[in-house]
């Protein structure tokens, strides 16, 4: 257990005891299941293994996906009769999913939760008028997900550029994938992400950044503030203009009757 690189680890073995009415010495047959929540590069998340004794009779991983058996007679048997390595492969295939839902259940019961990632799409400019989307997600525990990028709500895996999962000094991860667009359709692709922390997948589209709209918008209503009070106070200045030049009329017309 010690040795075997994963945060919980699951094991279920089953023996069988051979032996003649006669007495003679028996002889074993047992398999072990192992799964794990955090295998190490290259290492399956369930394996199964069929044992005789010390000899190995068959072995089956979520690498492979199917049983192969791993003695000279069992290969035979497999050659004649395909039936039982597909029903087998079958079995296993479905335990392997009972298992991973088994893990699950412990790490609730550990308090070992499972963290949502945190998505975000942004936009950097490329060459000959293209542009690339970028999706992050980070943050998040345990290291399998699923991101991809659709388009009109289709998969779409031409010009998208994948990067591996990496580990965080937290223990959680973050991952990244691009695509590479044509610019006016940007709004017709989403970044697609599922994970076990998350309630329901995540579609995400690349957005204006709010510190970049409200400037403009703050910008442009200042402008028009600006241009309105211009307007106002020559309006004003133009009535007190007249005013007084109404003033001065009315103000001669009173000095020359006066005179005469």
């Amino acid at each position: 257990m010690a040795s075997v690189p994963c945060l919980l680890s699951l094991f279920a073995t089953s023996a069988f005891f051979l032996g003649s009415s006669l007495g003679s010495s028996s002889r074993s047959f047992w398999t072990m299941y192992t799964s794990v929540t955090k295998p190490a590069l290259g290492m399956p998340h369930f394996t199964a293994v069929a044992y005789v004794d010390d000899q190995l009779l068959a072995r089956y991983d979520s690498i492979t996906r199917k049983m192969l058996p791993q003695t000279p007679w069992m290969k035979k048997a497999a050659e004649e009769d395909p039936r039982y390595i597909n029903r087998y492969t079958q079995i296993l295939q479905h335990d392997e999913e009972n298992f991973r839902g088994d893990l699950v259940m412990l790490r609730k019961r550990y308090n070992q939760s499972e963290e949502a990632p945190v998505v975000k799409v942004t936009k950097k400019g490329d060459y000959d008028g293209m542009e690339m989307l970028v999706c992050q997600a980070y943050g998040f525990y345990p290291r399998e997900i699923d991101a991809l990028w659709t388009k009109d709500g289709e998969v779409w895996v031409q010009d998208t550029f994948h990067r591996t999962v990496a580990p965080n000094s937290d223990g959680t991860y973050h991952a990244w994938l691009s695509i590479r667009i044509d610019p006016k359709d940007s709004d017709r692709y989403r970044c697609h992400i599922d994970h076990n922390g998350l309630q329901e997948p995540l579609d995400l589209a690349w957005e204006e950044p709010a510190s970049l709209i409200w400037p403009i918008i703050l910008g442009t209503t200042g402008a028009v503030f600006a241009a309105v009070v211009v307007v106002g106070a020559t309006v004003q200045i133009k009535k007190w203009r007249d005013g007084y030049r109404a003033a001065s009329a009315s103000d001669s017309g009173s000095d020359s009757t006066g005179k005469e």
